[in-house]
């Protein structure tokens, strides 16, 4: 189960990042296009995070060790939740700018403070409950002025809705499956077991994230 998981988010990220490079097709959806980039550095903290699992269910033999994997998966939610904060600041119509900057800056603090007192070498559910809780803020604020400001516009044609969907589902389902994560972590009465069964459930919100990309990049380049 752990593993099927797993390699689900995986394949998703990899099938959507091959979608994203449709987008250097001249014509695609400029607010789009960027989305090439953060699939990248998607793929990249990707690779290493799959080496390290599987070598350590010891379904592949490495000389190296790739324990690094979870330090760069923490750090690398700097760049996700920057990408997708100023991407929903930039998309949402008919809000005061200023309001979404001030609640992108006061959620990347409190990322950052966490990232910094967490443990080398270890997730940082902290860190990640804080990002997911910020994503569900803004993906309401960009429904809300959406279904009341959009008008002769088919919202299913539009890629950004569908970008939206797939974040808010992602953090939806991740943010209640990080905060119990880092509360059983912090728990003298957790048990291993415990951590285990909802840690594994973590990639089912990526896996359907990137599924909601692979919408929004087709759309995008018809």
């Amino acid at each position: 189960l752990t593993l099927s998981f797993f390699t689900a988010q995986c394949i998703s990220i990899f099938v959507s990042f091959l979608y994203s490079l449709r987008l250097l097709k001249k014509g695609a959806n400029q607010l789009i296009r960027p989305f090439i980039i953060y699939n990248t550095i998607a793929l990249l903290v990707m690779l290493p995070m799959l080496l390290m699992v599987y070598s350590r269910y010891n379904l592949i033999e490495i000389k190296y060790s790739f324990d690094f994997a979870d330090t760069l998966n923490n750090y690398s939610l700097i760049f996700g939740y920057a990408f997708l904060g100023i991407f929903f600041i930039k998309t949402t119509p008919g809000v005061n700018k200023s309001l979404l900057i001030l609640i992108f800056f006061f959620f990347l603090l409190a990322i950052l403070s966490q990232l910094f007192i967490s443990k080398i070498g270890r997730p940082s559910y902290d860190s990640f409950s804080i990002n997911h809780l910020a994503m569900i803020i803004f993906s309401l604020i960009y429904l809300f002025r959406v279904f009341t400001k959009i008008e002769n516009e088919s919202i299913l044609e539009n890629p950004v809705f569908w970008i939206n969907i797939g974040v808010l589902l992602c953090s939806t389902l991740c943010f209640p499956i990080f905060f119990f994560l880092s509360y059983l972590s912090k728990s003298i009465n957790s048990d291993f077991q415990s951590l285990w069964l909802i840690s594994n459930i973590r990639p089912l919100g990526y896996f359907f994230m990137h599924l909601f990309f692979i919408i929004a990049f087709k759309i995008s380049v018809k």
